[in-house]
């Protein structure tokens, strides 16, 4: 029988599956975007880049209601 202390490898490698994982989750809860009632919503760039126009025609189509927005 084996005996697993700190230095072992399955115990080294179960620690730096941990690490890669926590680093994973810190990626993901700093590139997140906050969520209102279960939507996601985008930034101007987000938006301006996924409706393939500018930034000035999104801010028109606000102006004049076309398309919905939160300040």
């Amino acid at each position: 029988m084996e005996l697993i202390n700190g230095n072992s490898e399955i115990i080294k490698d179960f620690f730096q599956s941990m690490e890669r994982m926590l680093e994973g989750i810190g990626k993901l809860v700093k590139e997140s975007k906050p969520h209102l009632n279960g939507e996601k919503f985008l930034s101007n760039q987000e938006a301006s880049k996924y409706l393939k126009v500018s930034i000035r025609t999104l801010q028109e189509w606000r102006d004049t209601g076309v398309i919905p927005y939160i300040q």
